[in-house]
């Protein structure tokens, strides 16, 4: 992890704000809200060029090699901006998840297409119940001779619809492990969300072909975890502080 000083934490979050007050106004969350994709890719794009999809990524494959607290903060902004996209799913869990593992190669091929956000990977945890543990994992994984093959269902799963990879941890003969699917050899359909920012998916696996990730079990899957429970109470704080914001004795948000 690269140590990142308080003043640089503050220029890239004051950046990152500026960013956001330009290009995700009221206005365009509410346009990116009523697409299919719920993506901006413009701003996609920019968020890329300042580095934003670089943070977790290490300086060894392109990217900045940030931690938590960077990720919280940036978080903040993006949720008081309601920000929509691949941010959480593909930047920072993503990456988090390969960046523990203890895969060179998944790592040279993956991370530094998410660092300069010109590929967008997602990661498939939970089934039905949610249950965001490794029991409640239900895809499974076995091994056909050279093969590996998934089975079984993910649900809840984040920006899936724009997703160039998929990373899905599944339950083995050996215990978890996590596998790369391309989402051309499975079936994505879409989930009702009470939050319109949101893009989830129920991803059913078929006899789908994977790539097995080495080094990533439960432990990683629990650190993978901490990650996105930062980062979700770094959104939830911006949301919140925007939700309370006054400006001329009346509350922003009721505007």
């Amino acid at each position: 992890m690269t140590m990142i000083s308080p003043d640089e934490r503050a220029a890239m979050r004051e950046g990152f704000g500026r960013l956001l007050a330009e290009k995700c106004a009221e206005a365009d969350v509410r346009r990116v809200m009523a697409t299919q994709s719920g993506n901006d890719p413009a701003l996609w794009t920019a968020m890329a060029d300042m580095g934003i999809t670089a943070l977790m990524v290490s300086d060894e494959h392109g990217g900045i090699g940030a931690g938590a607290v960077e990720i919280e903060e940036i978080m903040e902004e993006a949720g008081a901006a309601l920000l929509a996209g691949p941010l959480l799913s593909s930047a920072f869990i993503a990456a988090s998840l390969i960046g523990l593992s203890h895969d060179d190669d998944a790592k040279a091929r993956l991370l530094p297409a998410i660092a300069s956000g010109e590929k967008i990977v997602t990661v498939a945890f939970t089934g039905d119940s949610g249950s965001w543990d490794v029991p409640g994992v239900t895809v499974t994984a076995q091994l056909q001779g050279n093969q590996w093959i998934l089975n079984g269902a993910a649900s809840f799963v984040l920006s899936a619809n724009l997703a160039d990879m998929l990373l899905v941890f599944a339950q083995t003969p050996d215990g978890l492990g996590c596998f790369e699917v391309d989402p051309a050899h499975v079936q994505i359909e879409p989930l009702q969300s009470w939050d319109p920012s949101l893009r989830l998916s129920k991803i059913m696996f078929g006899q789908a072909q994977a790539v097995h990730i080495a080094g990533v079990n439960e432990v990683t899957f629990e650190q993978t975890l901490d990650i996105a429970r930062v980062a979700l109470a770094g959104e939830q704080a911006g949301a919140c502080r925007m939700r309370t914001a006054e400006q001329y004795s009346t509350t922003v948000a009721a505007g």
